[in-house]
């Protein structure tokens, strides 16, 4: 048997914990993790915003739109991988 076999075996998706009945911990362990780093991605865009404004074409440096949809692709693309 491969490490990476047995490290497959053991580890589950939350949305599988959660619908066989486990440790609902380890789903809302995952869910902290994603927020943790949309909020800290957040923070880096708005925080590089000023560097890179120069360099867009069309979009304001900070342009709540492009945020929002940014934030809520990189959201779903996580949930969906858990």
């Amino acid at each position: 048997m491969t490490p990476a076999y047995s490290v497959a075996r053991r580890s589950s998706p939350a949305f599988t914990s959660l619908k066989i009945g486990s440790q609902q911990a380890e789903a809302r362990t995952a869910f902290t993790w994603v927020g943790w780093g949309v909020g800290l991605g957040l923070v880096a865009a708005l925080a590089s915003a000023s560097l890179i404004g120069s360099q867009l074409f069309g979009v304001s440096d900070v342009d709540p739109v492009a945020l929002a949809g940014g934030t809520a692709v990189v959201t779903v693309v996580a949930v969906l991988a858990m």
